[in-house]
This record gives C-alpha cells, sequence and structure tokens, in this order.
C-alpha cells in the first residue's frame, strides 16, 4: 500500500528509534537551554549520551534540592540509560520521576516525567506493561496539553492502542477514538504529530488509503516545518489522491510538490501520473 514515492517500511522501521531518540534529545535541550549553571554539564553528558558521567553529576548536585526538582529528574533519566539495565534501576528512576511529577516545581519536568515513567513502563521493567504506560500517556495529555512531551505521548499513545488491535478493523478505530481526544490539544505540532503517525499506520499497516490520505491532508493543513517530512507528504499526498480520483487535489498537491521541490526525481513520476490521466 505504500506509494512508489516513499522510504519501504523495513527502512522506516530501522530509523524510527533513532527518530525518535533524536527527537527526545531536541526536548531535553530545551530544558538544557534554561538550566541552572551547575546543572549545565549533566544536561550536556546527557545529550552526549554520556549517562554514567550526566548521572554522577546530577546525583551531586539533587543532594542540595528542596524538592524534587531538575537534578533529580536529569538523574532518573541518566539512571534509565546506564548500561547494562537492570529491574532495580528501573524502579529508583521510577520512584524518583514519580516524585518529580507530583511535586516538581516546573510544568516542563512534570511533563517529562509523566512521558518517561510511560516510556519506562513499556522498556524497561520485567515484563512491559502498557496498560500502565498508556495511563500515565493519558495523564501527561490531560494536564499538560500544550508542552513538548505531549507531542510525543499523543503518537506513542497511539502506536500503543493500534499495537495492542488484533483486526484491521480495531485498528482504524483505534485511530478514530483517539482523533476525538486530538481535536481538543491546543498544540498544532501535537495535532500534527499524530496525524502524520496515524496515516504512517494506515499505510504501512495496509488499514485504509482512503483514511491515510485524510490523516496526510490534516498533518499538511496543521503546517510542516521540517523540510523533508513536508517533501515526503507532499508526495504521499500526490500520489494518493491521484490514485482514489481526487483530481482536483492531485493537480494542485504535484504542482506545490514541483513549485517546492523543483529539484527532486520524483517530479518525474508524478508528471508520468498526470500525463496519463489525462
Amino acid at each position: 500500500m505504500a506509494s512508489p514515492l516513499t522510504r519501504s517500511e523495513p527502512r522506516l522501521a530501522s530509523e524510527l528509534p533513532r527518530t525518535l531518540l533524536a527527537v527526545a534529545l531536541t526536548v531535553l535541550a530545551t530544558i538544557r537551554a534554561h538550566a541552572e549553571p551547575d546543572l549545565d554539564a549533566g544536561w550536556t553528558a546527557i545529550t552526549s549520551l554520556d549517562f554514567p558521567s550526566a548521572a554522577a553529576r546530577f546525583e551531586r548536585e539533587r543532594a542540595g534540592e528542596l524538592a524534587p526538582g531538575e537534578a533529580t529528574y536529569g538523574y532518573a533519566l541518566a539512571l534509565l540509560n546506564l548500561q547494562p539495565r537492570s529491574e532495580a534501576r528501573w524502579r529508583e528512576a521510577a520512584g524518583l520521576l514519580e516524585r518529580v511529577a507530583a511535586s516538581g516545581s516546573d510544568d516542563h519536568l512534570r511533563a517529562g516525567a509523566l512521558y518517561w515513567l510511560a516510556r519506562g513502563a513499556e522498556w524497561h521493567g520485567t515484563r512491559p506493561d502498557t496498560a500502565l504506560a498508556e495511563r500515565y500517556l493519558v495523564t501527561l495529555l490531560d494536564r499538560y496539553p500544550d508542552d513538548l512531551f505531549a507531542e510525543l505521548g499523543i503518537s506513542k499513545l497511539l502506536m500503543l492502542r493500534v499495537g495492542r488491535a488484533t483486526t484491521e478493523v480495531a485498528r482504524l478505530q483505534e485511530i478514530l477514538n483517539l482523533e476525538g481526544r486530538v481535536k481538543t490539544l491546543r498544540s498544532s505540532a501535537a495535532r500534527r504529530s499524530f496525524h502524520l503517525a496515524a496515516g504512517a499506520l494506515c499505510l504501512y499497516g495496509r488499514l485504509s488509503e482512503s483514511e491515510a490520505l485524510r490523516h496526510l491532508q490534516a498533518a499538511r493543513t496543521e503546517g510542516i516545518a521540517a523540510r523533508e517530512v513536508l517533501g515526503d507528504t507532499l508526495a504521499q499526498i500526490a500520489y494518493f489522491a491521484h490514485r482514489l480520483g481526487h483530481r482536483e487535489l492531485a493537480e494542485s498537491t504535484m504542482q506545490e510538490f514541483a513549485e517546492g521541490f523543483p529539484r527532486d526525481p520524483r517530479n518525474s513520476y508524478l508528471r508520468h501520473l498526470r500525463e496519463s490521466s489525462r
């Protein structure tokens, strides 16, 4: 079902962990930008993936905290990534993140604590607890819908719910159910993130071309700043609009793609589609 204009499913799957890590580190960088000078070295170590140094730095600094705050949060994130991973480290990190989520003085830290608790529940325990991960993500979206972590959380929640469904009809219904929540989010970035993820799931999960097209259009409407993502999205919209018989949409999107990406080799294939339909 994926179009000949997009990356293959195996390649997309292999890139996903690196992509998620890059996005997560970008979010962490926003914390570092506002960090106290004494904590900057810890965040530098985190973004450099030097987790032992980060753990040592944050552990020293959190001793002076009156309440769980940035140093406790940073120490917990370092613990989650120390090798080898262990149940004991996960439990310690989870306890610290729970304290930050409950009493931290900064909304962004509290939102981040909930997000990493969800990721930890899925990946770090002896047994994945996806139900607990879902509860953390729902709490994140309810409490902090405008936070950067909501952009990560809504897509993660979508993947969890679609992943547990056992039929194509059920998977489509999970996407539709969560879309109702997305409409209440005030963050355009979070809504865009959801629609891009939903479109990819519909395509690579072979669920529905028409639903994939609808979600890709919705993501485009929200605005896509990343040039590579914008190009891929426009090419997919043009291809599936043509395939599904939406001639005006196909024509206008092909034109937009040609003007915005004049040297992209996909233009020749799109021109072929346009000429073959005349």
